[in-house]
């Protein structure tokens, strides 16, 4: 999960320069990828892998923690998250 990339494009040099951007209409409820997985009805969800990038390397990375309670922040509070979380039992 890349907040910063799906939202505004991969950077380049340290700019967001749109590349990779998420273009579809429903981008303000976040990743599509978690409407797929409601879809699927499950028993449970465990998130593995990357979920927050700190050291995404341009204007939105993390250097204190304050800005790593950001990154939770903006990720989590995403519509699709929220309601997987609603819904979905989740470690």
């Amino acid at each position: 999960m890349n907040f910063p990339a799906f939202h505004f494009g991969i950077p380049k040099d340290g700019v967001p320069c749109g590349n990779g951007i998420y273009t579809g209409p429903d981008k303000d409820l976040g990743y599509p990828a978690l409407a797929a997985i409601m879809k699927m009805k499950p028993d449970f969800f465990v998130g593995t892998g990357d979920s927050v990038y700190y050291d995404s390397l341009d204007a939105f990375e993390a250097k204190d923690i304050t800005g790593m309670r950001r990154k939770w922040h903006e990720q989590l509070v995403q519509p699709r998250f929220v309601e997987l979380f609603r819904s979905v039992p989740t470690y």
